[in-house]
């Protein structure tokens, strides 16, 4: 005799209990946007460094125009700095 396993807490017949694992809406998205993803064009890798390039020369720029303007601005100026050094150790590791 199979019995009908439910928690303590749910009535009867009730179908809006709680079940493991993801809502099938989300898991039929997930499944989507993983095909979607495949079918995507990547950058190349020499488009990628090109890309980190310009990041870099811009947030350089910026760094120094936040020393020319506001260089009492401490959080904006550290938090660019750490931004350059992310994008700099990312291209160092490419080649």
């Amino acid at each position: 005799m199979t019995e009908n396993r439910r928690p303590k807490d749910v009535q009867p017949g009730n179908h809006n209990e709680l079940r493991p694992g993801l809502p099938r809406s989300v898991e039929r998205f997930l499944s989507e946007l993983a095909v979607t993803a495949d079918k995507e064009d990547f950058l190349s890798p020499e488009d990628y460094a090109e890309e980190l390039d310009r990041s870099i020369a811009i947030t350089r720029r910026t760094i120094r125009s936040i020393l020319e303007n506001d260089p009492s601005n401490y959080k904006l100026l550290c938090q660019n700095v750490s931004l350059l050094q992310r994008l700099v150790d990312s291209r160092r590791k490419m080649f």
